[in-house]
């Protein structure tokens, strides 16, 4: 006879490899194990990767260069640096 092979998922849950089910540990009065339902878990989980997918992307998307905050920060510091060295190079003349 053969045992079945087993994969430990959580302290109550194993997955029945031969069968592609997962079961509780914990047994009902007729000694057979609770089959769970586990399709619309994954339904939600799905939606929460979509959502953080989504966040991520947009997160990528603001980090670009070619933004105008970036774009309006790389003017003001030329300005003020241009406006040291002007001032450095003036006093170095004087």
């Amino acid at each position: 006879m053969t045992e079945k092979t087993n994969v430990i998922i959580d302290d109550d849950l194993y997955m029945d490899v031969d069968t592609s089910t997962i079961n509780s540990k914990s047994n009902n009065k007729d000694n057979t194990a609770n089959v769970v339902d586990i399709s619309s878990k994954f339904d939600e989980i799905n939606e929460q990767l979509d959502h953080i997918e989504v966040s991520v992307y947009q997160l990528e998307e603001s980090l670009t260069p070619q933004t105008a905050s970036y774009h309006n920060a790389g003017i003001f510091v030329n300005i003020v640096l241009g406006i040291i060295f002007a001032l450095i190079i003036i006093l170095l003349i004087l």
